[in-house]
């Protein structure tokens, strides 16, 4: 409403598009780790489906946590193109107590450091809490991926 009232005053209106850097670089041939937790799984859903759809070769590695399996609202999404194609690889993560979850249990950010002892070769984005994209970045620079090669948004605002 706020738009059109605008658009009825003047003839032209300003509008600053998304600001932030997990959008996907598309000239690199990296390995991409895509780190979800919760709700930041939304800007990843579409990297990867602007890289199916393209039919990239790269491979793709998605760890996402959420504190209960009901919270994986994607899941059977990602388990299915798991199965489909050989070069997308997805983790999901349950941080909150469940005795009927038989997959990996902990910290996103964790799952995938306890997966890969080396991670130069990848370029990571990150999406979730921000508190959770800085700590990754920290602990993956730790074991090796390059600061360049990280990307969020949540490095926009500190």
């Amino acid at each position: 409403m706020i738009v059109a009232n605008a658009l009825n005053q003047q003839s032209q209106i300003e509008v600053n598009a998304p600001i932030g850097n997990a959008y996907l670089r598309e000239q690199s041939f990296m390995p991409i780790l895509f780190v979800a937790g919760g709700t930041g799984i939304a800007p990843l859903k579409s990297i990867i489906e602007h890289l199916v759809r393209k039919n990239s070769k790269r491979e793709m590695f998605l760890y996402w946590g959420a504190r209960q399996p009901e919270f994986l609202y994607l899941h059977e999404l990602f388990s299915n193109l798991s199965k489909i194609l050989k070069n997308f690889h997805y983790v999901p993560i349950i941080s909150g107590a469940n005795d009927a979850w038989h997959g990996k249990k902990g910290l996103v950010h964790q799952a995938v450091l306890d997966d890969f002892k080396d991670l130069s070769r990848f370029a990571a984005y990150i999406c979730g809490p921000f508190d959770m994209c800085f700590i990754a970045r920290e602990d993956f620079a730790k074991q090796g991926l390059n600061r360049d090669n990280m990307y969020s948004d949540a490095f926009s605002f500190g």
